[in-house]
């Protein structure tokens, strides 16, 4: 990746957090194939830098992404065919400009700036924590444009479920406001335009004092868990957490309280059986 251009994204990395900033500010950064491509390449790149533990995503400019903005794109659109991803994925909810199609399990805070419609709402269905800018609207458009829609599937698993109906069936003919938002439990904070980014990061920062496997463990158990019943939702939960008990994380915390310090966390390797052979040497 190091070696790819970005042309719609910007990616900082810095004490391991993950600033991604879609920017393309003159179309309320909305999606189109080359976005689609970078995301795409970048959500692949965190999930395999073990250096990154929290991910903040924003958009540039006064909007976070309005899927539909980019009129010279929806103008080529008639007379184009849809052409395949060029890098594979399991699944999604929309393509693979998403996270989860990657089955990457850091937590993703997402900052709206500004307007969130259409693909914006994709990322926030995948996102951890949502935040937003006290300007911030959201709204889902895709059937007052004649589609249907995607990201109100996975919206449902995380929200009261009459709230995401009326969302899907008002399109962009209601707005909701960043109060409103906070209200049915799009967002769980609202702040300041100034101060989002800044408080984007103090959560990450507050993520980050956890250890990185379990916390990367229990994402994976909780966003896996929206797709099955109760029975096997604990099922799953109890067969992860006999997994995880033998990582040296939890030894590390107990010499850590015993000797009134803080833990040294282990790099994340909760895919593999690396902790395995760290114990024989023991």
């Amino acid at each position: 990746m190091n070696q790819y251009e970005f042309e719609t994204i910007i990616i900082e990395k810095k004490a391991g957090i993950a600033y991604l900033t879609l920017n393309r500010p003159n179309v309320m950064n909305a999606l189109n194939a080359r976005m689609a491509e970078e995301l795409s390449r970048v959500w692949v790149d965190l999930k395999e830098d073990d250096d990154i533990q929290v991910i903040i995503l924003t958009g540039a400019g006064e909007a976070f992404q309005q899927g539909m903005a980019d009129l010279d794109a929806l103008k080529a659109s008639l007379t184009s065919s849809v052409k395949p991803p060029t890098h594979l994925y399991r699944y999604s909810f929309d393509s693979s400009a998403t996270p989860r199609s990657h089955e990457l399990y850091k937590p993703i805070i997402v900052a709206v700036n500004g307007v969130c419609a259409t693909s914006g709402l994709e990322q926030v269905s995948e996102g951890d924590i949502i935040i937003c800018s006290d300007n911030a609207t959201f709204y889902d458009n895709h059937i007052s444009y004649g589609g249907m829609v995607h990201s109100a599937v996975n919206l449902a698993k995380k929200m009261p479920y009459n709230h995401v109906l009326r969302m899907v069936l008002m399109g962009e003919h209601e707005v909701i406001n960043a109060k409103r938002a906070y209200e049915i439990g799009l967002v769980s904070e609202v702040t300041t335009r100034e101060r989002l980014l800044s408080r984007a990061t103090e959560i990450a920062e507050t993520i980050m004092l956890n250890a990185p496997t379990a916390v990367q463990a229990s994402l994976e158990l909780m966003w896996n868990s929206m797709s099955l019943g109760l029975r096997d939702a604990m099922n799953l939960s109890c067969y992860m957490a006999r997994y995880y008990e033998r990582h040296p994380d939890r030894k590390e915390w107990i010499k850590a309280t015993l000797e009134n310090r803080k833990p040294t966390w282990m790099k994340p390797h909760y895919y593999d059986a690396a902790y395995d052979r760290v114990e024989k040497k023991e």
